[in-house]
């Protein structure tokens, strides 16, 4: 049994990076008020998840032509914060 996984991914300046990356400068509030906005969009209708994706997630599945899809999720599979999330939401959630 697994979950299908699709997420936007927004780093903050609080976010840890690897070293040599550039930390961004925008804040947690910046980037929390830039996903509501993203989630209003996806909530109107599911079908704009891939536009939404493409204009501010930093994942790099968004260049290998994924765009934030995951696919399908195991337990085990992912970091047990992303995990515990994803299995704790209802079929649709977000």
């Amino acid at each position: 049994i697994g979950v299908r996984c699709r997420h936007i991914l927004m780093r903050h300046d609080k976010t840890p990076m690897a070293p040599g990356e550039k930390a961004p400068t925008r804040t947690i509030m910046d980037t929390e008020h830039v996903l509501r906005g993203c989630l209003l969009k996806v909530l109107e209708d599911h079908n704009n998840f891939r536009a939404v994706c493409r204009e501010v997630s930093e994942c790099s599945s968004k260049s290998k032509g994924m765009v934030g899809d995951l696919g399908w999720i195991t337990k085990g599979t992912m970091p047990k914060e992303f995990e515990d999330a994803a299995w704790a939401l209802p079929v649709l959630g977000v």
